[in-house]
């Protein structure tokens, strides 16, 4: 399997930056098929079970030498400097062939709450 990044299968980690910001991401699994994640452009942030905003989301993909890829999402840390704030991102996933995608199925959202 490999990793390909923002939508061109030929791009993967040795050509994404410290600096590159991510859009969507594609997880390939030989024959077996991919899983495609694209990210929204903005994060929503709140206090207690309330949203109170959106803000811009970066994200940033690091490599370990294992082989190993973390996703980084870049959050200013004042959305959740305080007690009971939160922060959530929901990346659309989508199950497919490595011709095409189809349905979706259900993934949980990424969340922080402090």
């Amino acid at each position: 399997g490999k990793i390909t990044f923002n939508g061109n299968d030929n791009t993967d980690i040795s050509n994404v930056g410290a600096t590159t910001e991510i859009n969507s991401l594609k997880v390939h699994f030989g024959t077996s098929g991919v899983l495609d994640y694209t990210w929204p452009k903005a994060f929503n942030y709140g206090s207690g079970t309330s949203k109170t905003g959106e803000n811009n989301l970066q994200i940033r993909a690091i490599a370990k030498g294992d082989g190993t890829v973390f996703i980084d999402y870049i959050i200013p840390v004042s959305y959740i400097d305080q007690q009971n704030e939160f922060t959530l991102c929901d990346p659309t996933i989508t199950k497919g062939t490595s011709s095409g995608s189809n349905a979706a199925f259900s993934a949980v959202p990424s969340a922080m709450m402090v």
